[in-house]
């Protein structure tokens, strides 16, 4: 976890997934349940918001990163604070330039409106959307996200 404001970060989930759909729905499940067992008075707006950005984070890793390619390996960690949740997803793939494809999305956006915005780039944009903070590695195979976690 590497967001510099995270001094007292407890790592609740740690595991590889193999490149399967399975896997990721198991593991979308295991990290809800591991974040409310520390932080059990989140509110339904939260734990919806939460279980959107890992399926996508998953979800990108596994068909766009790996290729769903079940012999390749997906990373997935979260840690939570007193406040916040940090997710981190790395997938083998090659990475992607994150700027670009939100910028390309963003302007679509603006120009045509919802429903012409393209299948591929929509998660970046959902996730960027109900995270509080988004970061990619230079290879772009890695994102890291803070969400700040709201109770009832």
């Amino acid at each position: 976890m590497s967001f510099a404001d995270m001094t007292k970060v407890n790592n609740i989930v740690e595991c590889v997934l193999s490149s399967c759909t399975n896997q990721t729905y198991e593991a979308v499940n295991t990290s809800i349940a591991a974040i409310l067992k520390h932080k059990s008075c989140l509110s339904e707006n939260t734990l919806f918001e939460l279980k959107v950005i890992l399926n996508e984070l998953l979800n990108n890793a596994l068909m766009h990163g790996n290729r769903s390619i079940q012999t390749k390996k997906i990373k997935l960690a979260v840690g939570i604070s007193d406040t916040t949740a940090i997710i981190s997803v790395e997938d083998e793939g090659a990475g992607f330039d994150f700027k670009s494809t939100y910028q390309k999305e963003q302007n679509s956006l603006e120009e045509s409106g919802i429903n012409d915005i393209k299948e591929n780039g929509r998660g970046v944009m959902i996730i960027a959307g109900l995270c509080d903070e988004i970061s990619f590695n230079e290879k772009g195979n890695r994102v890291e996200v803070k969400k700040l976690l709201y109770g009832v």
